[in-house]
């Protein structure tokens, strides 16, 4: 984790500085760090807003949400899911939309003639 930092930070990278803290994070989790984790989490979820990257964003509530939920914080672990499932259904709702768009455009195209022998 460390070193991918370095790396994201030699290259100007800040979205490989974000994943390398997520990562970092989640370590912090797994060995019983909860409140550096959340905080990194909640860091790292606050750079992907600003980004504008529901992927990211998504990505961050889900592991801020289990981390919440190791630590017991079962209220603010709601908060985060929630805000996920939320986040999740409008992507979805955008993804349909687009979808049906572009059947309808290629419902408009020209079958190609078949190939000669």
């Amino acid at each position: 984790v460390d070193e991918a930092r370095a790396i994201a930070g030699e290259l100007g990278d800040e979205d490989l500085a974000t994943d390398a803290a997520a990562r970092g994070a989640l370590v912090a989790a797994n060995l019983g760090e909860y409140a550096t984790a959340v905080a990194e989490l909640e860091r790292c979820l606050a750079r992907a807003r600003e980004r504008g990257n529901v992927f990211r964003v998504e990505q961050f509530l889900r592991d801020l949400g289990g981390v919440l939920l190791a630590m017991g914080d079962y209220s603010r672990a709601r908060e985060a899911l929630t805000e996920l499932s939320e986040a999740a259904d409008r992507l979805l709702a955008k993804s349909d939309r687009e979808l049906r768009e572009l059947a309808r455009r290629l419902a408009r195209l020209e079958p190609l003639p078949p190939e000669p022998a």
